[in-house]
């Protein structure tokens, strides 16, 4: 890969305004299972993330974000 595409960035597109620890609850059970992939949208873009529980990183999910 060439260095001009090896950059990381950091895009919050996060809409849980409020209720941070609603969202901490659903990613910690779902995290618990195998192959969890969430297919989410309607925000105006396309993106691949890895949500997490604000306190433990290692509780993730795999997200798929469309249009």
């Amino acid at each position: 890969m060439p260095p001009a595409f090896q950059a990381r960035f950091l895009l919050s597109a996060e809409d849980w305004d409020g209720m941070p620890n609603r969202r901490d609850e659903l990613l910690a059970a779902l995290a618990k299972l195998k192959n969890v992939v969430a297919i989410t949208g309607d925000i105006h873009a396309f993106f691949v993330g890895t949500p997490a529980v604000s306190t433990d990183n290692s509780q993730r999910i795999v997200e798929f974000v469309t249009g």
